[in-house]
């Protein structure tokens, strides 16, 4: 049956990442506010103030015709780039997001400074849109960084959302795929306390025997986790993860780490 997971505290929020947006992008003298309009032609010249027209139109004819010729990754002025202006909290183009990806332009290499890389923007925002545009123009729900972390592990911390997992499941995210270090979704979700995404990775296969390079299992993590939590809420959910992890298999009392390693021959 579905888990109920407890209450937990709402996920921490950056409020200010549409504030960081908004004027990292543009000189300290001339700050813009969320309410401000990015407006082409002070970012951009030649086909690309073309291009940023053909989006503000929503012509995706044109824009495709001059990014054949124009790399539609390439910055302009003061760093700004189609994709971030595509992008702009106080009017998103949902539709020109995915037209760039399906162009080439790699989210992840899309960085605007204070802020991140457009994907990361995207799993970090309250509106899903901007995640599901992503993915609409071709970014892979199983996408990995250059360093190996996959976009289901990023949505799973601190800083993502389970409406975020939830989307990335939906698109065929696989739950059991695992880092450079033997890291899972649900290891981020433990680690990051996120007991409502835990829950939900584990109801859908996760598997809960999972182990890090370093020793350090699902079980001994959450084993820590509840050792160190007074009863509350974030404790119950907790617990919650621990009985249904147990009922998967997961032996508790969990095993050390260096337990684990010297089983493993690996000292």
């Amino acid at each position: 049956m579905p888990v109920t997971p407890a209450p937990a505290p709402a996920p921490k929020r950056r409020l200010l990442l549409l504030v960081g947006l908004t004027t990292a992008l543009t000189p300290s003298s001339k700050a813009m506010s969320m309410s401000d309009r990015f407006k082409a032609e002070d970012f951009f010249t030649g086909p690309y103030l073309a291009m940023a027209h053909a989006i503000d139109a929503n012509d995706w004819p044109t824009l495709t015709r001059l990014a054949a010729a124009n790399d539609p990754a390439r910055p302009g002025q003061r760093g700004m780039t189609l994709m971030w202006y595509a992008i702009q909290p106080a009017k998103p183009n949902f539709a020109a997001i995915t037209a760039l990806v399906k162009l080439g332009v790699n989210p992840d290499t899309q960085v605007a400074e204070g802020v991140g890389t457009a994907t990361s923007f995207a799993l970090q925002s309250a509106d899903l849109h901007y995640l599901q545009a992503l993915l609409d123009g071709g970014l892979s729900p199983n996408h990995q960084t250059k360093d190996g972390d996959e976009l289901l592990q990023r949505a799973a911390g601190a800083l993502g959302s389970l409406p975020h997992v939830k989307l990335l499941v939906e698109r065929g995210a696989r739950v059991d795929l695992r880092d450079s270090i033997g890291g899972t979704a649900l290891h981020t979700a433990v680690s990051t306390q996120q007991a409502d995404i835990a829950l939900y990775l584990i109801e859908r296969g996760a598997p809960v025997d999972s182990v890090k390079s370093n020793g350090v299992t699902l079980a001994w993590s959450v084993q820590g986790i509840l050792q160190r939590q007074q009863p509350g809420p974030m404790r119950t959910a907790f617990e919650q993860v621990r009985d249904e992890m147990a009922r998967r298999g997961a032996k508790f009392p969990a095993e050390a780490p260096a337990v684990v390693r010297q089983r493993r021959g690996n000292p």
